[in-house]
């Protein structure tokens, strides 16, 4: 069988430019490579957090229950933010708070502003949650952080013990 006699239906111009797409692909492998590797260790340290967080969701809050004052008292005002704060007075201002939202019939989705607002301009928390903020906005620009996980996050930020 002589195979010098059989024509080619591809010519040198082709094969050329099929081996610059295959060259350039060859060259993105690389750095893509190192992308992907980058992202993973960005989920590996993800991950560790997220394990780190989970630990205090066991950690249990408690806090009393009073009666709810009349709603048509005009003198429930939302309670500043303590500016140093421990567990017990966190606690206490949590029920506070959550006495003041039952006595004004506040939304859900308020709750979070009208605590923000009581948050000292020049303290931590503030410029902690200011970063929280950021960071929830440019993540999900749909989900709103809830007043429920304000607390857990304040809780984990400021009252659990560090891990080291």
């Amino acid at each position: 069988m002589d195979l010098g006699c059989c024509e080619s239906s591809v010519d040198s111009f082709s094969l050329d430019l099929l081996a610059k797409d295959i060259n350039k692909c060859v060259r993105c492998i690389g750095p893509m490579a190192n992308k992907f590797e980058d992202l993973g260790k960005r989920i590996q340290l993800m991950e560790k957090k997220l394990k780190k967080y989970q630990q205090y969701q066991e950690y249990k809050f408690e806090f009393p229950k009073e009666e709810k004052p009349s709603s048509n008292n005009p003198k429930v005002h939302i309670p500043a933010f303590p500016e140093k704060f421990d567990r017990a007075v966190f606690c206490k201002w949590v029920k506070d708070v959550e006495l003041y939202f039952e006595s004004g019939c506040v939304l859900e989705h308020e709750k979070v502003k009208h605590v923000v607002c009581t948050l000292p301009r020049d303290g931590e928390t503030f410029k902690w949650w200011q970063g929280i903020e950021e960071l929830s906005k440019t993540v999900d620009k749909i989900h709103v952080i809830k007043w429920n996980e304000m607390k857990r996050l304040v809780v984990y930020k400021f009252l659990c013990p560090k891990i080291v």
